[in-house]
């Protein structure tokens, strides 16, 4: 079943959530906040998370096969106890993938949803006015 499908406004597949994350690695990372995540890509997936190491995850597959994992990393109430991080605290998410092309697909779903976030904020703005 699929929990998160993104598709564009055609009805074409975009990205949709995947446990098929064998093989990823850290291959960068994006600056935005817990809320910006949650925004752009729904609740962090269930089971997806180690319990340890990080708090919450998120892995997608897009259309053209790329895989992304998004989350924190050791700086999470999860590793570091009461000195670490509450989620709303953590600026700096991990990226895997299996190539630099997972960083490039995810950033381009947060900077769009942002965008359309402001285009929205300001159509509701002048509607009021």
């Amino acid at each position: 079943m699929t929990v998160f499908l993104m598709k564009d406004m055609k009805g074409k597949k975009i990205m949709e959530k995947t446990d098929n994350v064998y093989g990823t690695s850290l291959q960068g990372y994006i600056k935005a906040s817990y809320e910006q995540l949650l925004k752009a890509f729904g609740a962090p997936h269930e089971g997806m998370s180690d319990n340890h190491k990080t708090d919450v995850e998120w892995a997608f597959e897009f259309a053209d096969g790329t895989v992304a994992t998004l989350y924190n990393w050791k700086n999470g109430k999860n590793y570091c106890g009461d000195e670490g991080l509450e989620l709303n605290d953590i600026y700096e998410w991990n990226v895997g993938g299996k190539n630099e092309k997972a960083v490039s697909k995810l950033l381009e779903k947060l900077r769009l949803k942002i965008a359309n976030d402001i285009v929205d904020d300001a159509i509701d703005k002048s509607i009021i006015l």
